[in-house]
């Protein structure tokens, strides 16, 4: 189960790394169709084995704070620059800024081009309600336990008719759920309740068609389907979540250009889950999502109170490191001589970092 977990944080960091362009990864190909049986792929056998210390890993530096320009300023494109990531650094939103500059296209910019960055549009703090525990959050030790199987079984839904081909392989709704969950390191619960309070996928058939298409309620062309609309979700519960553990403390910037302070008091679980709904709605109806009898009654609803189950603290203040036992074969010298591969998808087999033999 350790050893889940700490898969689990590896694989959540390695997913922040690309979110300043905001990408979910290839745009599947989704067609609803018969239940079919999705087999999780079997654990090698490693024999003989090696013994290995793993180091404590090390404290991240605490990410700075988006810098809020009380009056307009100018700023030169560099080689490599997005509007999402122009946009986070001064906490601005992206389309305030295609607005101030009469772009035409978001995803388009040229090197060298002056950009006028408009003020944030500062609003009142944010609820201080505590959403979620932490370990709420993350696929963790409860959310091994979890059946989600037999959860969402239970209601004959959308979900359950639901089929999508995800990297050449046929998976059901549910399939795709703990697929995204495991791969992003994310509670299933909390997905099957963003989905279900967006679109109704858990527990009926009877979907509206833009929610069919866009289940979980971020209209974009490429995020078609569960796969990527689960993606990005996921994608953006990490954002906050490890933003907020790594010291940022807000504000949620929303796409209209508007910035809303972070209450105080919440914790990462609540980061995230505010971060999400900061890019789903608007600031209004997110302030009812982060109160009392928002977004945390509609999940007690579907799950009970998390809080009665957490995990505190999720990282325990001196962790004792696991013994692993690696499949080397024993009386070798191995050096780890590069980073690693792609952790799924396509590609995942390329590469030539990674772990090499050298002679004794």
């Amino acid at each position: 189960m350790v050893l889940l977990v700490l898969i689990g944080a590896v694989v959540a960091w390695a997913a922040l790394g690309g979110l300043g362009g905001g990408a979910a990864g290839p745009s599947p190909s989704s067609s609803p169709s018969a239940e079919a049986t999705v087999t999780a792929r079997p654990s090698a056998s490693t024999s003989p084995s090696a013994t290995a210390t793993v180091a404590p890993t090390p404290t991240p530096t605490p990410a700075p704070t988006p810098t809020a320009a009380p009056t307009p300023v100018t700023y030169i494109v560099q080689p490599g620059d997005t509007l999402n990531a122009i946009a986070a650094r001064y906490g601005v939103g992206p389309s305030q800024i295609a607005s101030a500059n009469a772009l035409p296209d978001l995803n388009v910019l040229t090197v060298g081009q002056v950009l006028e960055i408009p003020p944030p549009i500062v609003q009142p703090q944010g609820p201080s309600y505590k959403i979620l525990p932490d370990s709420a959050l993350v696929y963790g030790p409860s959310s091994i336990l979890f059946d989600l199987s037999g959860y969402v079984g239970g209601w004959t839904s959308h979900l359950n008719a639901y089929h999508e081909t995800v990297d050449g392989v046929d998976l059901s709704g549910p399939g795709i759920v703990l697929q995204v969950a495991q791969q992003y390191s994310v509670d299933p619960r909390l997905l099957l309740a963003v989905l279900e309070h967006q679109g109704g996928w858990v527990r009926s058939s009877n979907i509206a068609p833009l929610a069919r298409t866009y289940p979980v309620g971020f209209v974009a062309p490429g995020y078609e389907g569960l796969f990527s609309q689960l993606s990005w979700a996921a994608d953006q519960l990490n954002l906050g979540f490890y933003r907020w553990r790594s010291g940022w403390s807000g504000p949620f910037v929303f796409g209209d250009g508007r910035v809303v302070p972070a209450g105080s008091g919440i914790n990462a679980g609540t980061a995230g889950v505010a971060q999400l709904f900061s890019q789903l709605v608007g600031v209004e109806a997110w302030r009812d999502l982060m109160s009392d009898g928002g977004f945390s009654a509609f999940y007690r609803e579907l799950f009970g109170d998390p809080f009665l189950t957490a995990i505190e603290p999720l990282v325990p203040e001196a962790p004792e490191t696991p013994v692993m036992h690696l499949p080397f074969e024993a009386g070798t010298t191995w050096s780890f001589t590069g980073g690693p591969h792609a952790a799924w998808g396509k590609g995942a087999d390329k590469g030539t970092g990674g772990m090499h033999e050298h002679a004794t």
